[in-house]
């Protein structure tokens, strides 16, 4: 599944590992490993019987971080869930604001149009793209680097 996350320390997916002592039917609370089964949205979980993928509606139910109605599982079978997180990608830069930012990436200049009239300077150190065509009438100086595309 492609995503766009966080970083791999906090984790995008979260594996759950449950080893059977037979006939149970549901499963929740700690794994094998101690953590916690805990889900956002069944639709972003996977459920695995030693290593076949089950089929949500026909071989088990989701509850509130609990898969019920598995059939009756033997002694030493391995249930694998994988819970995949769900997000949502934040306006870091708001148009609301200049839609400019500085940090990392400086955003000195943004100008949706196809010629620039005034006088600009691509400092040293710096980079700067043109994506053209594009009329420059105004004095261009540069001592870092311009590329124009």
């Amino acid at each position: 599944m492609p995503y766009i996350g966080r970083s791999s320390d906090f984790g995008v997916r979260t594996r759950y590992n449950f080893t059977a002592s037979g006939g149970e039917t549901s499963l929740t609370g700690s794994d094998d490993n101690g953590k916690t089964l805990a889900f956002t949205d069944g639709a972003y979980t996977d459920v695995y019987l030693n290593g076949v993928l089950l089929v949500q509606g026909d071989d088990y139910s989701l509850g509130a971080n609990t898969i019920t109605g598995l059939t009756a599982l033997s002694a030493s079978d391995v249930v694998e869930v994988i819970s995949y997180d769900v997000f949502n990608v934040a306006d870091t830069v708001p148009a609301s604001t200049g839609g400019e930012f500085f940090g990392g990436i400086e955003a000195d200049r943004y100008q949706n149009a196809d010629s620039f009239s005034e006088d600009f300077t691509v400092g040293a150190n710096k980079n700067a793209l043109l994506v053209g065509p594009v009329t420059l009438t105004g004095t261009v100086t540069v001592n870092g680097t311009l590329t124009v595309v």
